[in-house]
């Protein structure tokens, strides 16, 4: 019933949207992806201000905000960053499953 009648537009001179615009979106599946993408053309990403700490290692090194998993981890493990999507199976082997948060 309410539709918009423009898109939404930044403020062109604010630093906090070009910080925001060039932070990069690695390690993520394509949904995750786009949902980060989503939240940065509305203006609803907030960075991090502190690390963050990841759910597989405890240390406190994930500097990408909506991560959940660091960056080693996510190498050494067949996961993506954001969704922690590893299932580990009975026989050792590793499936990527659901997402968890």
């Amino acid at each position: 019933t309410h539709q918009n009648k423009f898109a939404y537009r930044h403020n062109p001179k604010s630093k906090l949207t070009d910080k925001i615009l060039s932070s990069p979106n690695v390690g993520l599946c394509r949904r995750c992806y786009d949902k980060v993408e989503w939240r940065k053309r509305y203006r609803k990403y907030k960075p991090l201000t502190q690390p963050s700490t990841c759910n597989l290692c405890m240390r406190r090194n994930i500097t990408a905000a909506y991560h959940t998993i660091c960056d080693d981890c996510a190498l050494g493990d067949v996961a993506y960053e954001k969704m922690m999507a590893v299932i580990v199976t009975e026989q050792g082997g590793v499936e990527v499953g659901g997402e968890v948060g």
